[in-house]
């Protein structure tokens, strides 16, 4: 799910946005439409007594009017009362499912990362024979690997590939397409991009495909069955990455190397 859509409706769960408390201990629900509620929405967790899985409800009812402002009745299972929440925080909960799904493409936190590597057309036009481009993080800094056997890798100026993958972890998913689909529909047996990162202290791998067809723009990672489109304008901020992550108008200094130190006198 996605984390955000998936917080605020937690929050919302802990009482964290009630309008105001209608009655402390409801005994009848029915008044208020609890009874059969319109909505039902629960969130399990992992947060119960050692580890067990602890489930919250919020019930939502009946509309009301309270002053010029639109409101309806609630309950959650973690306290007895019943309270009030305004029309805007309604139609938050009284969303599609599509809504709460997870949009990241990459699992992996910014700072992670330990080397990547690009493929496909799109790196076509910047590396020797359409070769790969890779990279490696030294410590704090970052490297670019020779793609040619016996070729030297290359210090990358301050910040550029963390700018890349920056901008590659806030794309977004805009719609979902089939779970079980033909990839060559998507352009993505022949993948104009493929962006492959290892990271975290696992050394874990994940690689997402892009593929374009038409004025379409997909996306899918690798070993997984499902698609998903992005936006239509993705491709040129992609793009625009690439050209700044191989500028070489400016590269990092190399490290200076250590003067030798004066030969004590005689």
């Amino acid at each position: 799910t996605d984390i955000g859509g998936a917080t605020y409706l937690a929050t919302i769960l802990s009482g964290g946005q009630m309008n105001s408390i209608i009655e402390e201990k409801a005994g009848n629900l029915a008044q208020y439409g609890l009874d059969k509620p319109q909505i039902r929405a629960e969130i399990t967790s992992p947060s119960g007594p050692g580890g067990a899985a602890k489930k919250d409800e919020l019930l939502i009812g009946k509309m009301l009017k309270d002053g010029d402002k639109e409101v309806f009745y609630a309950m959650t299972n973690l306290r007895p009362h019943v309270f009030t929440i305004l029309r805007t925080v309604y139609d938050q909960v009284n969303q599609d499912l599509e809504y709460y799904r997870n949009r990241y493409l990459f699992d992996f936190e910014l700072g992670q990362p330990k080397s990547l590597e690009l493929s496909g057309t799109a790196v076509a036009g910047y590396s020797a024979g359409g070769a790969p481009l890779r990279y490696d993080r030294r410590g704090e800094s970052w490297v670019k690997l020779g793609n040619m056997p016996g070729t030297k890798e290359s210090p990358m100026k301050e910040s550029q590939v963390e700018n890349f993958l920056s901008g590659q972890h806030a794309v977004r998913i805009s719609a979902f397409t089939s779970e079980s689909p033909n990839f060559a529909a998507y352009g993505l047996d022949k993948p104009w991009l493929a962006m492959k990162v290892t990271f975290g202290d696992k050394n874990t791998v994940e690689t997402v495909l892009y593929g374009r067809k038409g004025e379409k723009f997909y996306a899918a990672r690798q070993g997984e069955p499902a698609v998903y489109e992005l936006s239509s304008g993705e491709p040129s901020s992609i793009e625009a990455r690439l050209k700044e992550l191989t500028d070489t108008s400016a590269k990092a200094a190399p490290t200076a190397p250590v003067a030798a130190a004066p030969a004590p006198k005689q």
